[in-house]
């Protein structure tokens, strides 16, 4: 059923309290060795025998002849003495009858103690089985959730250090001055703007290389809905009733920009709270007549808000 019949020791702590508290180095266990560790040390397991063993010694004794009983009196006028000595011998067979029956009930109880351990046994067996499966799922899952992060990398296209440095790979004429900069010349910092400066020295480090898609990162979307409903019911009189109930929903979201820094700053905040209210009076003034009256507030309390934020 399962590629690897055996599962870490770390994972037995979730069924310990079926079996028995122990703490081991880091090996792997097979469903053999769990049941007879449960046979062997589970406290249920334990009491089945001890229960058992109570019965055979209880159904003896039931079986045993009464102990003897011994007498001595003394009288004092001419010196009476008397020593007597007593033992009940059942005539009836009832010794008989009563050792016949020690088998069938210490019988009766080993099987309902085995039944209770072969059930026992069965859900230590069901546990196990469970946390192997989950080991098997945890694989599986595993690679999956390197591919979904993969999914959510984010890529752009940023300017390389020679770019950041001022150095192009094709001839560029400034048309303010009409300067020519030759190929693969830096370009003085005087020429460039002092927000050309600031926007390229806040730029991330490549990660890849090349002009497109040469910076990538796993970016972050986070999105949360809470929302809930209360409901006020009440009875004013045998004819009158009234009812109150509120909602509400917010939502916040966040999504990381396409790159870090003071410059990426693509990414947004979106926070929205809307809150409603109703209530309404029902008055019941004959059998053939109803008043009622509905107040409702769709907008009690609305607020939006979105931000372009920086990572």
């Amino acid at each position: 059923m399962f590629p690897n019949s055996t599962i870490q020791a770390r994972r037995v702590s979730l069924f310990s309290p079926l079996i028995l508290a122990v703490t081991c180095s880091a090996q792997t266990w097979t469903e053999a060795r769990v049941l007879d560790v449960f046979a062997q040390q589970s406290p249920r397991a334990v009491a089945v025998r001890a229960q058992v063993a109570v019965t055979r010694a209880d159904a003896r004794g039931r079986s045993l002849y009464s102990d003897p009983s011994f007498s001595y009196s003394r009288q004092g006028a001419g010196l009476t003495q008397f020593f007597q000595a007593g033992q009940t011998l059942p005539i009836t067979g009832r010794i008989g009858i009563l050792r016949q029956t020690v088998a069938p009930a210490a019988g009766a109880v080993e099987a309902e103690a085995d039944a209770l351990v072969w059930q026992l046994r069965a859900k230590v067996g069901l546990a196990y089985h469970r946390l192997l499966a989950l080991q098997v799922r945890e694989s599986v899952l595993d690679p999956t959730l390197k591919d979904m992060q993969e999914v959510n990398r984010s890529f752009a296209s940023l300017p390389t250090l020679n770019d950041c440095q001022g150095i192009l790979p094709v001839v560029v004429r400034n048309p303010q001055t009409g300067k020519i900069y030759a190929v693969n010349t830096a370009m003085p910092k005087a020429d460039l703007s002092p927000f050309a400066l600031k926007v390229l020295s806040e730029l991330p480090s490549l990660t890849g290389a090349g002009r497109p898609n040469n910076y990538e990162q796993l970016s972050g979307d986070k999105a949360f809905a809470d929302k809930f409903d209360a409901k006020i019911d009440g009875q004013i009189k045998d004819r009158m009733s009234a009812f109150l109930r509120i909602s509400q929903t917010k939502r916040n979201q966040n999504q990381d920009s396409t790159f870090p820094g003071p410059s990426g700053g693509n990414g947004t905040a979106l926070w929205a709270l809307n809150q409603q209210a109703a209530s309404a009076f029902t008055w019941a003034t004959s059998p053939t007549s109803v008043l009622g009256t509905l107040r409702c507030l769709p907008d009690l309390r609305r607020q939006e808000a979105s931000i372009s934020r920086q990572s």
